[in-house]
């Protein structure tokens, strides 16, 4: 674990980043700065406090494969849906709402993790109708599975379990060279 707990807006100074692995740390937002990083193709959030994504996500044209799994995410913007370029999304183990409804459009989605996701009323994410997802996307696969008991605490040995090796670890080091980086270290 790291100990980021905020990324400056000025993160978006780095106009030539296309990989952004923040992984592991202590995030508890993510500045509107990083959605005007156009070139950016890699986004990993992974194992974060965060509550939300950015409303401005959708303007990562660019993004290919975003991890927003092991956080507090109740909603994910509808902005989302524009990313059309993406064709990997996780999202597991959070406690989602629902998901956007225009989710269809992400014609390049290839991979769609939802392990442990529980949906209000506890429906699993193979109730909502990702199936009928799978028939408009065509080549699309979704992980998921329906164990996870959707209450406070309860999901932090599966989080455990499910904590893999990270896919990219790309420059990170930029985004602590752009100054006002903050960690619990400097507190």
């Amino acid at each position: 674990m790291n100990n980021l707990t905020t990324l400056p807006d000025s993160i978006s100074r780095l106009s030539s980043l296309t990989g952004l692995e923040l992984s592991d740390n202590r995030l508890s937002g993510l500045p509107a700065g990083l959605c005007r990083l156009s070139g950016l193709a890699s986004l990993g959030v992974r194992s974060n406090c965060l509550a939300e994504l950015p409303q401005q996500i959708g303007d990562l044209a660019a993004l290919t494969y975003l991890d927003a799994s092991m956080n507090h995410i109740p909603a994910i913007p509808d902005s989302l849906t524009l990313l059309t370029q993406l064709n990997q999304l996780a999202l597991s183990m959070n406690p989602l709402v629902n998901l956007p409804a225009g989710l269809s459009a992400l014609k390049n989605l290839k991979i769609l993790e939802m392990y442990y996701v529980r949906f209000e009323g506890g429906t699993s994410a193979t109730e909502i109708g990702l199936g009928r997802l799978q028939q408009l996307i065509p080549g699309l696969y979704i992980f998921s599975n329906t164990m996870f008991p959707h209450e406070e605490g309860a999901g932090a040995d599966a989080a455990a379990a499910a904590a893999g090796s990270e896919q990219q670890q790309q420059e990170v080091a930029a985004a602590a060279a752009v100054g006002d980086v903050q960690t619990d270290d400097d507190e």
